[in-house]
């Protein structure tokens, strides 16, 4: 069984130390940064796991030409494919949109062309970096039940379409195929 953690601030001092049987970190950009920083002498240097990156903004229910522009000029600056074996992309709206009406991402509306634009913006960052993807949280928390529903749905038809992992969502066989040894 592999086993994965979020990541915590104090694994870097050394205060909180990262179990010996987590095979995967989940981190954000600031963390990922941080840790991709090869001179940087921490107690996490011990850590022989891998990670997984998880963004919260990216260009990905956007045009195909603002998502092949984040892919191609802004990603290779922001990832280190040594030890990253997978991408979190939140489901969210445009970015010019600011941060939406919960405060940390755009708000993602369910549509036949953001979800089309999401399909093709996975399958791009799985074909360029050879790497899983995964979609998460959109609107799983919004005070509507309904933008709920949608959320999910649509995420789920995403996932399927784009060969990606919907987080939090995953079947029996898929999450079987991601905890075999030789996985």
């Amino acid at each position: 069984m592999r086993i994965a953690c979020g990541f915590n601030p104090n694994f870097l001092s050394g205060e909180i130390h990262i179990p010996s049987k987590v095979s995967m970190i989940e981190l954000g950009i600031t963390a990922y940064n941080i840790l991709s920083v090869a001179e940087k002498r921490t107690p996490f240097e011990r850590y022989n796991g891998k990670f997984s990156l998880h963004i919260a903004r990216s260009a990905i229910t956007e045009d195909m030409q603002s998502g092949c522009n984040y892919i191609n000029n802004i990603m290779p600056r922001i990832i280190n494919t040594e030890k990253t074996i997978s991408i979190g992309f939140h489901l969210c709206g445009s970015r010019k949109d600011n941060i939406g009406k919960y405060g940390f991402t755009p708000h993602y509306e369910r549509s036949k062309r953001k979800e089309r634009n999401a399909i093709n913006f996975l399958k791009r960052v799985s074909q360029t970096y050879q790497i899983d993807t995964w979609i998460e949280n959109s609107n799983f928390y919004s005070g509507e039940p309904s933008e709920i529903s949608n959320a999910i749905m649509s995420a789920n038809y995403i996932s399927k379409e784009s060969n990606s992992i919907p987080y939090g969502f995953q079947d029996a066989s898929r999450r079987q195929r991601s905890e075999s040894p030789g996985a």
